[in-house]
């Protein structure tokens, strides 16, 4: 699929996020603000022609080997590796799969998980369960938690909408209050947040070399 004068412009874009950061060093404030100027440069990505398809989703999809699959978190492991890629570092998230569920039980394997909003972070990952079915969703925090502003937080989510949680085909950015994430309540009737990655032990895990279990 060829680029859109739009599509070029983001390219344009993460290339000199990458050029910017990849200067500095790599403290885990650095790689933070690069995972987030990233996530920002994407808001606009929508897919083109049939659901799970476009210029850019196509690549998210590339990165980690599904062509074709849905794409919420294919956009975020692109993200991650991007970032990496800057430092040189062994992958960010190193656990390449689609499925939401799969990635929380491995990260939960690897106790890197949290489930309560004030543990929540900048760069953390958000992952929300489709009520009892092994689907789901996921969103990269770009603030820490506000609690100045009724608890809030805001994330960046791929195939998503204003309207929709999931499969709605664009990159948007969204504002949880706590209440609205409610963390680690399990509704088998309706979505619900599992809770979040976080992002500081997916750093030492790349920063020290640590091999995780599969």
């Amino acid at each position: 699929m060829k680029p859109t004068p739009q599509d070029i412009v983001i390219q344009t874009t993460l290339d000199l996020i990458r050029d910017r950061f990849a200067k500095m060093p790599a403290t885990i404030e650095n790689v933070r603000a690069a995972i987030v100027a990233v996530e920002y440069a994407l808001i606009g990505v929508a897919e083109i022609g049939k659901s799970n398809c476009g210029y850019w989703v196509d690549i998210f999809q590339k990165s980690i080997g599904m062509h074709g699959a849905p794409w919420c978190l294919a956009m975020q492991q692109y993200v991650f590796k991007y970032v990496a890629s800057f430092w040189l570092f062994p992958d960010l998230l190193p656990f390449d799969t689609a499925s939401t569920q799969a990635l929380w039980r491995w990260a939960d394997q690897q106790d890197l998980t949290v489930s309560t909003f004030d543990a929540l972070y900048s760069c953390d990952l958000v992952i929300w369960r489709d009520g009892s079915r092994d689907l789901g969703h996921v969103g990269c925090a770009v603030t820490d938690p506000n609690y100045a502003e009724r608890n809030t937080i805001t994330l960046i989510e791929g195939n998503t909408s204003t309207a929709d949680w999931r499969d709605g085909g664009h990159v948007a950015e969204k504002v949880y209050t706590e209440g609205e994430l409610n963390m680690g309540i399990s509704r088998p009737d309706k979505r619900w947040c599992r809770g979040a990655i976080r992002f500081d032990k997916l750093y030492d895990m790349a920063l020290h070399g640590a091999t995780p279990t599969a």
